[in-house]
């Protein structure tokens, strides 16, 4: 793609190339090892999320203020659309596109009540007393949230301006060996909780996530293991595409988080045969296992049920 200058995306992020590799796991699960068709599904799977990094490369710079950085994971990318879609339906209901809720705002408003710490504090005690906690175990929450808020986009700055020098480094290899093409570097979309309205709807969409696990008809997940994490990642476009908003970013991330319930609902057989097939045991009375993380890769689960129709 990047001789044919069908992409100006380059993933130096190699870890996240998990996400395309898992896409070929499942794929040759429903098609009961086909080696050639997990590959295509896998490049599929990579082709799609590149473009759409493209896409989106525009909003990252101009929303998240990472120049020439994209986010070309699969389990984030695919929800740019989606995110994108839902905010031009928020547009147009009466009423809800009259809401703006953002940080700035509410600090221009109500002062320090609304600086990250303080409002930290405020949510992490909020969730602390919906839990029934006692008081001594609902401040603990909700100075561990306050933390949180203030720490987190700091430790990603950090880990920001440690990455850029190694992208900017391999973006000068490119383009001597491919002149005259602007390169952005695709990273993890992890980076998007330094923003503060990102990581305020995550922190809110945890409960708001176990709740939907509880009452949602057809799901089966109890999301745990990487519930704090999966809900800012989600969380990202939302409040993207919603400049901000955290009122949007809320509705649309609960509708997503709803899809998500549900593919990793649907994708646990599988999910539990990849995981034995790495060396995890079932605790005993435990028939299926899957995780949130799996219900985000959209294009995986798209490809995993057309191959299996097809097989």
């Amino acid at each position: 793609m990047l001789i044919t200058k069908t992409t100006k995306t380059v993933m130096v992020d190699f870890w996240s190339y998990n996400h395309f590799i898992f896409t070929g796991a499942l794929v040759w699960y429903a098609t009961n090892g086909n080696p050639w068709i997990s590959i295509i599904a896998s490049a599929v799977d990579f082709i799609i999320t590149i473009k759409i990094a493209d896409w989106t490369t525009p909003v990252v710079e101009d929303y998240f203020e990472l120049e020439g950085v994209n986010f070309p994971t699969s389990n984030s990318a695919i929800w740019a659309p989606v995110a994108y879609a839902l905010n031009k339906l928020w547009d147009v209901i009466p009423g809800i596109n009259k809401i703006d809720i953002n940080p700035k705002g509410v600090q221009e408003k109500f002062g320090f009540v609304g600086e990250p710490m303080f409002m930290g504090f405020i949510i992490g005690a909020a969730i602390g007393l919906l839990a029934g906690d006692s008081i001594d175990k609902v401040l603990i929450v909700a100075m561990s949230t306050s933390a949180t808020m203030v720490l987190t986009p700091k430790m990603m700055q950090i880990l920001m301006e440690g990455l850029l020098p190694f992208a900017n480094a391999v973006k000068e290899i490119l383009q001597k060996r491919f002149p005259g093409t602007d390169f952005v570097m695709g990273i993890d979309a992890a980076l998007t909780v330094a923003n503060e309205s990102a990581i305020t709807v995550g922190i809110i969409m945890v409960p708001i996530t176990l709740l939907l696990a509880a009452v949602l008809p057809g799901n089966k997940l109890l999301p745990i293991a990487d519930i704090a994490y999966q809900a800012m990642w989600l969380a990202a476009w939302p409040v993207a595409f919603g400049k901000g908003n955290i009122f949007r970013g809320i509705l649309s991330t609960t509708i997503i988080t709803c899809i998500v319930l549900w593919i990793a609902t649907a994708l646990a057989p599988v999910h539990t045969q990849l995981a034995i097939a790495g060396g995890f045991v079932l605790p005993d009375g435990m028939q299926f296992i899957s995780t949130e993380d799996a219900g985000e890769h959209l294009i995986g689960f798209c490809l995993q049920w057309l191959a299996g129709f097809l097989a």
